[in-house]
């Protein structure tokens, strides 16, 4: 009599990955500086999540079928003729193949919602939890074994966090959300990328994940350290509670727009911030704040920031009037710098010394 079952097989560390990548290369007598300074492949290697089919499909793409084609991709490597984006896509066109990542992400949308939210949140679940899949369930043990996911244990506890490798991440983006182009390729970033461009992937990512709170139906009420996990600074920015209700992302068509809205249509605007506003700007517009003053409110800050109206009427109980509390807003309000002290003098001169700038590397 025979019995099957499952044995938990680890997965290739990005070390091994590594390994292989130089056995590929050393075979053809090919040295690490040809390729190890290439960012754009430590990536690729990374983003199998150490998958051996998703590992093979990437050395495939590489080095051709049966891998008969090893010395032309360092050749081409040297010459710098390869276009890092389009292996990404055919790698993640053949994973799509070999899984069928589309059909499932159309079809188990609501689903593939839930495992991109408690990824993206690092959700602690039991390896027990059943998910809901339209009017079904589904268990987080089956969909490890079936659906494209890996179940990462936890030292000491019983529980799981839940991995998606980005190619399969990028695969369920194309489908199953709505993101704009940045997005899609910030998942394998390029040389052509600008700062507006990673402006707008942050304001993409934060909205795509808003969404996903609210399609799932999740507490909208969360401290900003629980919704921008692994954030840090100071505590009571951390745990300020937000209402993320849904948004949506418009581009400005100026640097600079018109900050005083009070000027736009003659209407009254609650623009005045007495953590940034000048006392010159405060006295001019209120006629409850004297000279002397809003030189005090300026002074007043540089030891304490204003949160809410009653924070501020603490300091200032006469301006404690509707015309202050209905034109002034409270935020944003100055971020708050972390003190860092160097605990010794040659700590700090090692810090402050000068440093070679280090050689370009062109991708």
């Amino acid at each position: 009599m025979y019995s099957c079952e499952l044995i938990d097989l680890p997965l290739l560390s990005l070390e091994s990955r590594l390994n292989i990548m130089r056995e590929f290369a050393t075979s053809y007598n090919v040295s690490d500086n040809v390729w190890v300074p290439q960012i754009w492949i430590h990536q690729l290697l990374l983003d199998t999540g150490g998958l051996p089919r998703a590992l093979e499909f990437l050395f495939t793409e590489l080095f051709g079928q049966n891998f008969i084609n090893i010395k032309e991709f360092f050749e081409n490597l040297e010459k710098r003729i390869l276009i890092p984006l389009t292996i990404y896509a055919n790698v993640a066109n053949d994973i799509n193949r070999a899984y069928k990542i589309k059909t499932y992400a159309k079809d188990h949308k609501m689903l593939v919602y839930e495992l991109i939210y408690r990824n993206i949140m690092v959700i602690k679940s039991d390896i027990s939890d059943e998910l809901q899949d339209g009017d079904s369930t589904e268990n987080l043990e089956h969909l490890e074994h079936d659906r494209h996911l890996i179940l990462r244990k936890l030292e000491g506890k019983d529980k799981v966090l839940i991995d998606i490798p980005y190619f399969f991440m990028y695969i369920f983006m194309l489908i199953s959300l709505e993101f704009s182009q940045k997005y899609k390729h910030s998942i394998f970033t390029y040389s052509d990328w600008s700062w507006e461009n990673w402006k707008i992937f942050i304001a993409d990512f934060i909205s795509s994940h808003i969404t996903m709170i609210d399609v799932l139906n999740k507490n909208k009420l969360l401290k900003l350290k629980n919704f921008f996990r692994g954030a840090q600074g100071n505590d009571i920015t951390l745990n300020l509670l937000i209402n993320f209700e849904p948004v949506k992302i418009y581009k400005s068509k100026h640097q600079f727009p018109c900050l005083d809205l009070s000027a736009k249509g003659g209407k009254a605007a609650k623009d005045s911030n007495p953590n940034l506003s000048a006392a010159s700007e405060l006295t001019s517009r209120f006629k409850a704040i004297k000279e002397d003053i809003g030189e005090k409110i300026e002074k007043t800050r540089k030891r304490k920031t204003f949160r809410s109206h009653e924070e501020f009427c603490e300091e200032f109980p006469e301006l404690a009037n509707d015309e202050i509390r209905n034109n002034f807003v409270y935020y944003p309000y100055p971020p708050h710098i972390e003190p860092f002290e160097y605990s010794n003098k040659r700590a700090r001169a090692q810090t402050l010394a000068p440093l070679t700038p280090p050689k370009r590397q062109n991708l």
